[in-house]
């Protein structure tokens, strides 16, 4: 029997592993492997989702205020000049619906008119004038409407069409406690003063 000496065992031991790595490397060689995307078609993104992404970032950005919050502002009000005005025409014998128009004059005082005779109109009117109470809030409900009925028609155009108003959005403070139906209107006024000048500086 030949004895085998370890440097044999060693070349043998070798090769086998030689062969077996050959094998193995054809393998994989044959195996398909698959494809990774393109880079630069995955970055892409998908038009839908930008717009998207838009909205929500627009819906974040827009201050929103409620218009029914701004009515409740002077809806107390306009309920004791309505009342004051219903008992005045029951006072004076007429009709409930009968409708009359209230303006302030330059000179602080009420004028009203109406389908009324004169001299009650002008009687009307000078009792008006004196009470304070009523003057008070007369005063504080036609300056503020404006602006509400402003608020309500912007908020109508953008239910209907989803579009934010940016001059209405101009007018709001990043704090809702400064967002309340005198702060607005102060604004608001500020703007229209602001244009008014600029329209006639143009002029």
């Amino acid at each position: 029997m030949n004895q085998i000496s370890p440097r044999d065992t060693m070349l043998e031991l070798g090769t086998q592993l030689k062969n077996a790595f050959k094998t193995f490397s054809s393998t994989s060689s044959n195996t398909p492997q698959p494809i990774a995307e393109s880079s630069a078609e995955s970055e892409i993104p998908n038009t839908s989702s930008i717009q998207g992404l838009e909205q929500i970032a627009e819906q974040k950005k827009r201050k929103d205020v409620q218009v029914k919050n701004l009515t409740k502002e002077i809806g107390e009000q306009r309920a004791y000049l309505n009342e004051v005005i219903k008992n005045k025409l029951s006072e004076y014998g007429l009709a409930p619906n009968t409708q009359l128009k209230i303006e302030k004059l330059a000179n602080g005082k009420l004028a009203v008119q109406g389908p009324v005779v004169q001299s009650q109109l002008e009687r009307i009117g000078f009792e008006l004038s004196q009470d304070h109470h009523f003057v008070s809030a007369y005063t504080a409900v036609s300056k503020q409407n404006p602006t509400l009925e402003y608020a309500s028609n912007v908020n109508k155009l953008t239910q209907a069409y989803g579009q934010t108003n940016k001059v209405f959005q101009s007018l709001l403070s990043e704090k809702n406690e400064f967002n309340q139906l005198k702060d607005i209107t102060l604004r608001y006024q500020s703007l229209l003063s602001q244009t008014e000048f600029k329209s006639a500086s143009e002029a």
